[in-house]
């Protein structure tokens, strides 16, 4: 059974990822299950890689982004842009145990006017 926190962050629209530092998928959101295609089932415990987005797999992955410190945007060939938030996830002892990445649909918009 998810805990609240899981199961607010289930009822966003935005779709939602929870991963471990070596980026396994630790939790995963309604939206994003719809937006991927995938089941639960499929993406628990599996690497982001699964997602096989253009981003994936290279040195502008997501995460490598954000740990350059640059804001992670997932520009999509028919010319609209996906913003990625990526936040770290610390346990109590304020060590870092993995990320939470928000992902705001099409925004290519807002993204070209900054």
């Amino acid at each position: 059974m998810l805990s609240k926190h899981y199961r607010l962050l289930d009822a966003l629209p935005n779709p939602v990822v929870i991963m471990d530092n070596d980026m396994h998928i630790t939790f995963i959101n309604k939206a994003m299950l719809m937006l991927s295609g995938f089941s639960l089932k499929d993406c628990i415990g599996k690497h982001c890689s699964i997602f096989a987005t253009p981003l994936c797999n290279i040195e502008n992955c997501c995460i490598k982004q954000y740990q350059r410190g640059e804001s992670a945007i997932q520009y999509l060939p028919n010319g609209g842009a996906n913003r990625i938030s990526i936040s770290v996830l610390y346990n109590k002892k304020n060590k870092p145990i993995g990320y939470i990445i928000v992902i705001f649909l099409n925004e290519t918009k807002i993204i070209f006017l900054l």
